[in-house]
């Protein structure tokens, strides 16, 4: 009987090893982040991720709607600070793009801007 236990208790084991490693791979280090300004600040930054397995990160940053206020923009390389990807957005406009041939990780920000404003990277499409 205790031999028959054992067996059962490892491919239990087995069985809980091997689905843990399945969920962890799917989409590999699939992410996204966003934030938003919050008065009384003029930026916010989003979480650090890794590019995608394309080698892309996508964005989507917006500027204070019904105002006058635009913003500035940036997606930077968290390892050394190079910017990959900057840009000005109009008032209560959004701009949307991806950045390609990435190996690192990296975030985002907006700034030079009011409440409201929104930034947000992924690293799927």
């Amino acid at each position: 009987m205790n031999h028959k236990r054992s067996i059962a208790r490892a491919m239990l084991v087995l069985a809980v090893i091997m689905t843990v490693g399945a969920v962890a791979q799917t989409p590999a280090n699939a992410s996204t982040s966003r934030c938003y300004v919050k008065w009384p600040s003029t930026s916010c930054k989003t979480a650090t991720m890794r590019a995608s397995s394309s080698h892309d990160i996508y964005y989507s940053m917006c500027a204070p709607r019904g105002g006058r206020t635009p913003a500035d923009w940036q997606v930077k390389d968290a390892a050394n600070g190079f910017i990959v990807g900057q840009g000005h957005i109009n008032p209560g406009t959004c701009v949307d793009g991806h950045i390609p041939g990435l190996y690192g990780s990296y975030w985002g920000w907006v700034f030079n801007t009011r409440d409201t404003a929104i930034a947000y990277i992924s690293n799927q499409q």
